[in-house]
C-alpha cells in the first residue's frame, strides 16, 4: 500500500525521508486536535472533494511539495 511519502517522493527527491514523516504525522495531529475543537469529526471523504485535488503541481523541494499538498485542505 502506498503512502502519502510514497507518491512525493515520486515527484520530489527527499533527503530526509523520516523528517517528513515526522512532519506529516506532527500536521496531521495538529489538523486532528483543530477538527476536535470544531466538535464535528471529518472523514477523509468529507475532505478530499474535486475542488481540493490538483494535478500536474510542480514543487522545487519537498517542504514546497508539503505546503502545496496540503495547503487546499486547510
Amino acid at each position: 500500500m502506498a503512502t502519502l511519502i510514497d507518491a512525493v517522493e515520486q515527484y520530489v527527491p527527499l533527503p530526509d525521508r523520516a523528517q517528513l514523516e515526522y512532519d506529516f504525522m506532527y500536521i496531521l495531529k495538529n489538523a486532528l486536535n483543530t477538527l476536535k475543537i470544531e466538535e464535528k469529526i471529518y472523514m477523509l471523504q468529507d475532505l478530499i472533494l474535486r475542488e481540493t485535488i490538483r494535478l500536474n503541481i510542480s514543487a522545487t523541494d519537498w517542504q514546497e511539495a508539503l505546503e502545496k499538498a496540503t495547503g487546499i485542505l486547510l
